[in-house]
């Protein structure tokens, strides 16, 4: 048995041993929940009450955006649900403790479940990677507001080890306005916040992968799931200028003969001009850069858009 295949069958193992796999996301057309630094914090420890608060829900990864959610969670769906409740009570009140009215009536959960280890792990890339493609100055390695930091990073868990103390008391209270979380322990602060290797899965989460260059590989060329599971959730979502032309590169080759996109025929650029604004989203400047069109061209095609 190869080495691959050993890998590949620990990974499977790990997946059936989990249990049934949801991911759980809100509206992106949401309007802006988290405005700074201090309310980022506050949902992290929110996520991480929730966590202790609902034991049938193991967070394996999750994402805070500005104003949505991406939470890949084990256990029963209506638990997770539950959780959910609880997360957007929670949120309302710092809302309203800001002198924010919300319609929260609006902010619903999609949960879909996930049936095979492959459908786990595209979900979970596409979590850790979240920020990463909203935020240009971030990697999925270093955005803040989630578990993606988490993953395969020796240093984090290091210092997670060596500088992390345990939350208090007074801290919980304040972020989930009760007495609920006053019995919890192992809640653990880091950085002034709740880190996510004292309520998530991490170490089950990384077992889904075959080692950290499976996981690396999966983070930066797994494009296609990644436009798959955002046309299915109903997000837009960005591609860097390297991701892009690798993914245009291979639809060339195969449709047209070349894998140089400025290079294929004309009317061929105009299929895969309107191809990469309506299914990968790209801007104009990102089309113009990697089909050498010009501006008048794009212009008659898509208008004056960006």
């Amino acid at each position: 048995m190869s080495d691959f295949s050993i890998k590949e069958a620990e990974c499977q193992l790990t997946f059936s041993k989990i249990g049934v796999c949801y991911h759980l996301w809100t509206p992106e057309n949401f309007e802006i929940i988290f405005r700074n630094e201090s309310e980022f914090r506050i949902g992290m420890g929110i996520i991480a009450i929730a966590s202790k608060c609902f034991p049938g829900v193991r967070i394996i990864t999750f994402e805070i955006m500005t104003n949505h959610l991406h939470i890949l969670a084990a256990g029963e769906e209506s638990g997770l649900r539950e959780m959910f409740g609880f997360i957007t009570k929670c949120l309302r009140r710092m809302a309203e403790d800001a002198g924010r009215m919300m319609d929260w009536r609006l902010f619903k959960a999609g949960i879909r479940c996930l049936t095979t280890l492959a459908d786990v792990r595209n979900v979970l890339i596409y979590d850790n990677r979240n920020g990463f493609l909203v935020y240009d100055k971030y990697t999925p390695f270093s955005y803040p507001w989630g578990a993606n930091n988490c993953y395969f990073n020796p240093d984090a868990k290091k210092r997670y080890a060596e500088s992390s103390v345990c939350s208090t008391i007074r801290d919980r209270r304040l972020i989930s306005h009760s007495h609920i979380s006053d019995g919890f322990l192992g809640l653990k602060i880091l950085d002034q916040c709740f880190s996510p290797f004292s309520f998530c899965m991490i170490e089950d989460g990384e077992k889904l992968f075959r080692d950290a260059a499976h996981y690396f590989y999966l983070l930066g060329r797994n494009i296609e799931s990644n436009k798959e599971i955002a046309k299915e959730i109903g997000e837009s979502i960005s591609y860097t200028d390297n991701e892009l032309y690798g993914a245009i590169s291979m639809k060339c080759k195969a449709e047209y003969g070349s894998a140089n996109p400025s290079q294929i025929p004309a009317e061929a650029k105009l299929t895969i001009a309107k191809l990469m604004r309506f299914e990968y989203n790209a801007s104009q400047k990102q089309i113009q850069r990697i089909l050498r069109l010009e501006t008048g061209i794009l212009q008659s095609i898509f208008g004056s858009r960006r």
